[in-house]
């Protein structure tokens, strides 16, 4: 049987630097046992655009296939994604990935990545 988790990934960073390297906040079941790592976290202003990227490593030493979607808040923490939809992505085993995306709205200030596993 196929068991999603669901792991929670803020980044929580202000929004007016065009780059910046961002601290990474990971809320893991204790059940994964720290089995993915997230590196290489940054946050990009571009005029409109605001994006985010990192990359995710599989070190549970077997082959995932990962779902994610960004949430972008305002400068509250109110919720300004619209629908986002959740994008896939397979994690072989060793192997890592980036995660990325993108907003135009303006009212975006920081963002959540929602992450879910499928083993």
């Amino acid at each position: 049987m196929n068991i999603f988790r669901n792991i929670k990934m803020a980044f929580l960073v202000g929004a007016m630097a065009s780059v910046c390297h961002a601290e990474i906040k990971v809320d893991v079941p204790q059940d994964l046992g720290g089995g993915l790592k997230f590196q290489d976290a940054s946050l990009q202003r571009s005029g409109a655009f605001l994006s985010v990227s990192t990359s995710v490593a599989e070190k549970l030493g077997k082959d995932v296939i990962l779902y994610y979607r960004v949430r972008w808040l305002d400068g509250a923490g109110r919720d300004v994604s619209g629908n986002e939809p959740w994008r896939k992505a397979l994690l072989g085993r060793g192997q890592s990935v980036p995660i990325s995306a993108a907003t135009d709205n303006p009212a975006a200030a920081d963002y959540l990545i929602q992450l879910n596993v499928l083993e």
